[in-house]
């Protein structure tokens, strides 16, 4: 149920809807605004309603914006009045009206008619010749006033533009009334009128002058005379320009001076355009050759002509002759001009032959005698010339300059590498080899080779890789980062200092399928004067069908060399090479789908005299312990000094034991030749049987070596002389027991003995002679042991 206040809010509402329904909304009844509004003078705008409940409420808006001022309204109707008008006046007026009803609104446009008015007034204007001039002429108004100019001529009809002047019949042009003269002369000058009207008011008038004044100046600038030497000449000089004006003549840098000379003398003479100077001179010199100026000058500028005064005779040698750029077949030169007595020099004759050291062919090239530069041409590329150039005039030909030399520049390359090929090496890698041009091809000194290649089917331009230049050897180079069984395009072409040449003919390559083995681990296990050991370690073994041993000497010029080697091998010496040289080298593996990516290169240096030099270099932390020389060879060392440790003291032990008594005494007539003995063991000669000594001397001559002990011949020595100190024992020979420091040195000895020999076979060290003699002193026991 509702409550008394809300029947009272319902109530209120329907009774002001049906109040607002019985009144009516305002109409405007639509008004155009007074015409030919002037500036200056008053109108008004007038707005009423055609319908319209009142009370109404009226107001007035210029372009949008709400105006207070001139608004007077009544009941049914509001005025807006402007007094004066200005420019500013014009614009959208809008009259609003409304009541409880509604709104309406209305609008029109004010023109404001405005009498011309100077914007920017012309002024007189003086000015000199030759520039350009631009009098401005501007004003505004409404509508736009119409600028027009004229020239006043003297004597002409009387008008209100020109006054008592006068004016010419056609008017002049301007552009957004302003005149422009481009170059004013001095036709230009007199008076000018600029007539401005827009059909309101009365028109604006403005009559300017314009004064061109001339400034001292030469109609030529430079002349050439031409005197026998002890004629007389003559040099002119016509200067135009307003007055005062004067001319000074200088010859060079140095002022004339009337009174300073009997041999010259100046004239001068009015002229309409200005003045005509004249300068004579009377039994012309040599040292008269010379540019003389004249000097115009006034109060508006000054000028200059200069004026060369030329004493004929045959030219001198023409100076500072300078190459001042080269190319391939041609070279630009130039020179000074020599003292051309006093005559123009008609021709200068360049002369060129080769710097060959022999005799040379001599060309010429003639250009005018207004050069200084010339362009010579027909020259060979990379070529030494020398050059003179010679003046000639109308009297006869001067003397040669002094020669200059000139190389000419370097050409690309006219021809591309030979011996070109293309071989795929693994599923990423292709290898590139080549030879470089013939000489006479290169223009120049190689510097390298551009390698380009792209897939064949990609359509892309080519990616270039850059190899290093290296005279008296073929090339190649390996591309890495290939795609997998993927057809490439390959080219070479060779570059020196001034670009690359012709590409050879584009070869085809398709990387392999599979995955062939990656580079092994590769060191140098040992070096000699003639010799290198290569050990490497393959990390993947499997599927491994061999090995490529690459190598060459490191300078370049021979190319590289290749050794198979069995899958079942990790190392291989390099025979028959140079010593103390540097060579390169690396390893390639091979399996079913080709050869793999190269090692890393090694270089080595051989060892420079004769013996063995053994240098373990390692190629990497990851080589297997058994391939690790430095662990190897003292482990080794060991073993084999135990091994035969033990077996001579065996071998010694048993001889003893074995060996017979000695005689008492030596047989007669032996003494002789045990003296004789003793004394050859005391020179180092050895004493053996003959086949002993036959096979031990072959053996020395053939520097061969065994690794096994000398051998001791149980045969019975003859005695020793009476005076030897052994000789004071019976036992001539060790056939007593040994005691153990004995038998200890003993076996130190021999050890020590096949030590000798074993390393003289791989260091090279001086061994004992087989079969030489020795006597081992032990004084304790008085023994002796004499070797066989």
């Amino acid at each position: 149920m509702k409550t008394p206040a809300t029947l009272r809010g319902v109530f209120t509402l329907v009774l002001a809807t049906t109040a607002s329904s019985l009144l009516d909304a305002p109409v405007i009844q639509p008004f155009v605004p007074p015409t030919d509004v002037v500036t200056g003078l008053a109108t008004k705008i007038f707005c009423s309603v055609q319908k319209g409940s009142r009370p109404l409420t009226f107001s007035w808006m210029k372009d949008g914006r709400v105006i207070r001022n001139g608004v007077t309204s009544l009941e049914d109707y509001s005025t807006l009045t402007m007094d004066p008008v200005t420019a500013q006046s014009a614009g959208n007026y809008t009259c609003v009206v409304s009541n409880s009803a509604g709104t309406d609104r209305y609008t029109s446009t004010l023109e404001v008619k405005q009498p011309p008015q100077w914007v920017e007034e012309p002024r007189d204007v003086s000015t000199v010749e030759d520039v350009e001039v631009r009098i401005p002429c501007s004003a505004a108004g409404r509508p736009k006033p119409t600028v027009t100019w004229t020239q006043c001529v003297a004597g002409g009809k009387s008008s209100d533009v020109c006054g008592d002047v006068g004016r010419t019949a056609a008017p002049l042009k301007s552009v957004n009334g302003t005149v422009i003269f481009p170059r004013v002369t001095k036709k230009h000058e007199g008076r000018y009128a600029c007539y401005v009207d827009n059909g309101i008011g009365k028109p604006l008038t403005k009559v300017i002058g314009v004064v061109v004044n001339v400034p001292a100046k030469f109609a030529e600038k430079h002349s050439v005379v031409t005197a026998r030497r002890g004629e007389n000449a003559r040099l002119v000089c016509d200067a135009q320009g307003d007055q005062p004006l004067t001319v000074t003549w200088s010859k060079g840098a140095t002022k004339i001076d009337r009174a300073g000379s009997t041999r010259l003398e100046i004239f001068e003479t009015m002229t309409e355009s200005g003045l005509r100077s004249e300068l004579f001179i009377s039994s012309t010199e040599r040292s008269d050759g010379a540019v003389y100026t004249c000097r115009a000058d006034n109060e508006f500028g000054r000028d200059e002509r200069t004026s060369k005064l030329l004493v004929v005779e045959v030219p001198g040698q023409p100076q500072d002759v300078k190459v001042s750029e080269t190319w391939t077949r041609s070279a630009s030169v130039t020179w000074s001009p020599p003292y051309s007595g006093n005559s123009p020099v008609a021709k200068y004759v360049i002369q060129f032959w080769k710097d060959s050291g022999a005799a040379h062919r001599l060309q010429e090239v003639a250009v005018p005698g207004s050069q200084t530069s010339a362009l010579v041409g027909d020259l060979h590329p990379g070529s030494t010339y020398q050059l003179n150039i010679l003046a000639e005039n109308s009297v006869g030909v001067g003397q040669a300059s002094t020669p200059v030399k000139l190389h000419t520049g370097e050409e690309e390359p006219s021809a591309p590498p030979t011996d070109f090929h293309v071989e795929a090496r693994g599923p990423s890698t292709a290898r590139v080899s080549w030879k470089p041009p013939p000489p006479d091809e290169w223009n120049g000194d190689l510097i390298g080779f551009y390698i380009g290649y792209k897939p064949t089917s990609s359509g892309q331009p080519y990616s270039f890789r850059t190899s290093e230049f290296k005279p008296n050897t073929s090339h190649e180079f390996f591309l890495t980062g290939l795609q997998r069984g993927t057809e490439y395009s390959v080219v070479v072409k060779a570059f020196n200092a001034a670009g690359s040449g012709v590409a050879s003919h584009e070869l085809h390559v398709k990387t392999l399928d599979g995955d062939v083995p990656p580079p092994p681990k590769v060191f140098v296990s040992g070096t000699s004067h003639s010799s290198i050991t290569v050990t490497w370690h393959q990390q993947f073994p499997t599927g491994v069908r061999g090995f490529v041993l690459h190598y060459r000497a490191e300078d370049g010029l021979q190319d590289w060399k290749e050794v198979n080697v069995d899958a079942r091998t990790s190392s291989y010496t390099v025979p028959h090479l140079e010593s103390g040289v540097l060579y390169q080298l690396y390893v390639s593996t091979t399996n079913e789908y080709g050869m793999g990516d190269p090692s890393e290169i090694i270089t080595v240096r051989t060892h420079k005299n004769g013996g063995v030099m053994q240098s373990p270099i390692f190629g990497d932390a990851s080589t297997p312990l058994y391939l690790n020389l430095f662990i190897m060879i003292p482990v080794l060392a060991s073993l084999v000094t135990i091994v035969l440790v033990v077996i001579v003291t065996c071998v010694c032990l048993q001889r003893i034991k074995r060996r017979p008594n000695q005689p008492p005494g030596p047989p007669p007539g032996t003494m002789d030749r045990r003296s004789k003995q003793y004394a050859a063991a005391m020179e180092g000669q050895p004493q053996m049987t003959s086949t002993t000594a036959r096979h031990a001397e072959k053996a020395q001559q053939a520097g061969e070596y065994t690794g096994l002990s000398q051998r001791y011949v149980e045969v019975q020595p003859p005695p020793l002389p009476a005076d030897h100190p052994c000789a004071l024992y019976p036992a001539p020979c060790a056939t007593l027991p040994m005691t153990e420091e004995l038998e200890a040195k003993m076996a130190r000895h021999n050890v020590n003995q096949e030590m000798k020999t074993f390393l003289a076979q791989n260091r090279e060290l001086p061994t004992l002679p087989i079969g030489s003699k020795a006597c081992m002193s032990i004084k304790k026991d008085h023994m002796y042991e004499s070797a066989q």
